[in-house]
């Protein structure tokens, strides 16, 4: 039986590594990086690299950079779809299909021209147990684009389409999720990543991953970036003042304070903040920070606003790691009521009030 297993980012590259290792070790599994964002950046991170890599894994590894963008032009867009039937006509019969994300239209047009008319979704994140749906407009557009890119592209299949939020497409047959407790929607069948699944993949990757003395030389607090500010979701002040907070209580508990980059977040903003905390160390990685938890015995803390990267510690850490998540000490910023569902259930701290944050630090024992 042959799988594609189709991602974007790292996140998701970690999920199906997770995926083809578990429930589908038996099967031919090929791996279709579409569309990854920074993947200039990609081979810096060396855990990352070993996953794309491993030919015990991976039947073969399809990396595709463009993919029905935009700013193409229509001969373009014929001649990818063209390429795109070529690569997957080589392959052979695919039985399944697996998504990183099923909101994103081009995505879920590799399903139809694999000649499949359902796929299951990898667990990518917040947005998979819970996404906002599109806006009447967006499913007009998202409806137009699919039907020009098949007329152009001359792509005939019975494949129905998703044209609202992840996960609620009518193709999707599986759920294969970390925190299966988390779900907010519907789903056909819910297939949990549990923590075994998750554990007898992580040694080895870790085994082929790049040191980062950083992570190595004393017990940590790692805070994660978002671009949440870039985003408009709050001032660049608001968070500041949260990470002043952090940076004392770092200094007062003889933690070093890493932050750990988001690939959105903006230069001159990261400038600032170093200039602003010179003992807090910048980890510019794309490695799902989930491989940090497992190999690097120094983090103590995970802390960010709303970060997915805190949902899933106890399934890829092998150690106590406590995630704090701190949307309540940014003054006025709102965060989305769905993802204040998801963490109100995933048992993760959310302080109130700083003295709350403190003690959660001066009353534990490391």
């Amino acid at each position: 039986m042959k799988n594609i297993f189709m991602i974007n980012t790292p996140f998701q590259l970690l999920s199906a590594f997770i995926v083809a290792n578990s429930y589908e070790k038996k099967a031919q599994n090929y791996l279709l990086v579409l569309r990854p964002n920074e993947f200039q950046n990609w081979q810096y991170s060396t855990g990352v690299q070993y996953i794309l890599k491993d030919v015990s894994t991976w039947e073969k590894v399809l990396i595709v950079e463009k993919w029905l963008q935009r700013n193409d032009r229509i001969s373009s867009y014929r001649e990818q779809i063209s390429n795109m039937k070529e690569r997957i006509k080589n392959i052979g019969e695919i039985k399944q299909v697996f998504l990183g994300s099923d909101k994103i239209i081009q995505n879920q047009m590799i399903v139809e021209i694999a000649g499949c008319t359902n796929y299951s979704l990898l667990d990518e994140g917040s947005f998979s147990y819970d996404s906002r749906d599109r806006k009447a407009l967006s499913k007009i557009w998202q409806y137009l684009r699919i039907q020009y890119f098949r007329y152009i592209g001359d792509v005939n299949g019975n494949m129905k389409y998703n044209f609202s939020g992840n996960g609620y497409g009518p193709g999707n047959r599986a759920d294969y999720l970390y925190r299966p407790e988390l779900l907010g929607r519907k789903s056909k069948e819910v297939k949990p990543l549990t923590r075994t699944y998750v554990q007898s993949v992580l040694p080895i990757i870790a085994a082929h991953m790049e040191d980062v003395s950083i992570l190595m030389q004393q017990p940590s607090i790692i805070f994660l970036g978002s671009p949440f500010i870039e985003q408009g979701s709050f001032t660049i002040q608001a968070e500041m003042q949260v990470l002043q907070n952090i940076y004392d209580i770092a200094e007062q508990s003889q933690l070093r304070l890493i932050y750990k980059t988001h690939h959105s977040e903006d230069n001159d903003k990261l400038k600032t903040y170093q200039q602003t905390y010179p003992k807090m160390e910048m980890l510019k990685s794309l490695e799902p920070a989930e491989l940090l938890y497992h190999k690097y015995k120094n983090i103590k803390y995970v802390i960010s606003f709303a970060s997915s990267g805190m949902l899933y510690i106890n399934s890829f850490a092998s150690q106590d790691i406590k995630p704090i998540a701190a949307y309540k000490l940014y003054g006025q910023s709102e965060i989305q009521t769905r993802i204040q569902k998801i963490f109100e259930k995933s048992g993760v701290f959310a302080p109130t009030n700083w003295d709350e944050m403190r003690c959660s630090f001066y009353n534990r024992k490391m």
